[in-house]
């Protein structure tokens, strides 16, 4: 699996990556899913009636939705990931705010045994 998340190699604040508010590029994220998902059904509906370039222009602003949806979860990751870890000790990184699969890399990225801490 390729590596899409930017792990800082330092915890700092000032040296790690900027990209504004999770929360933000989250909704983001959310409204290309949908508008993905709307492209990728009007796809479906214009096969069905054998319009078959209508059907491809479709599909592929279905799939460019798709990739905008992606780069808005990479940087509500390392947004997340950013102001989570500003001031944690450096034996522990907080995965909090990232999907399974974000944590996974982030974990494969950096090496570390993790361990679950509740606050």
């Amino acid at each position: 699996m390729g590596n899409k998340f930017s792990l800082p190699r330092s915890r700092k604040a000032d040296s790690a990556p900027t990209g504004g508010d999770p929360d933000y590029w989250r909704q983001e994220a959310r409204q290309h899913a949908h508008r993905r998902n709307d492209f990728l059904e009007k796809s479906q509906q214009a096969y069905r009636q054998n319009k078959g370039a209508e059907a491809k222009a479709l599909s592929l602003q279905g799939k460019e939705e798709a990739r905008l949806m992606e780069e808005a979860n990479r940087r509500a990751s390392e947004a997340s990931f950013a102001a989570n870890n500003a001031n944690v000790e450096a034996d522990f990184i907080d995965l909090h705010g990232l999907y399974v699969r974000e944590a996974e890399v982030v974990s494969d990225t950096d090496g570390a045994l993790l361990y679950a801490v509740s606050p």
